[in-house]
């Protein structure tokens, strides 16, 4: 069983089988569940369960959650915007 949200601690070791992380790094990028299935050659569906199965190794319940929480796992740091693509 997985770790609700207050129940995970960052330092209990969580593994991603090849085929969720390809799914978590198109996720990271923006890729809609849609996208992500095509890249993968996969059913839409079956992108759906794979994502519940890792949210919930991260105890979360969202994409964004999900995202931060594995950015954050593997100690990378989010890409941080572009300000010259910003007007003031």
């Amino acid at each position: 069983m997985y770790p609700t949200p207050h129940e995970y601690r960052p330092d209990t070791p969580v593994h991603f089988p090849d085929h969720e992380r390809r799914i978590a790094w198109r996720l990271i990028t923006g890729l809609q569940n849609k996208e992500i299935a095509y890249l993968c050659n996969l059913t839409e569906g079956t992108v759906r369960h794979y994502l519940h199965n890792m949210y919930k190794k991260f105890g979360v319940h969202n994409r964004l959650a999900f995202v931060l929480a594995y950015l954050n796992y593997y100690g990378i740091r989010p890409p941080q915007p572009d300000r010259r693509f910003y007007v003031d």
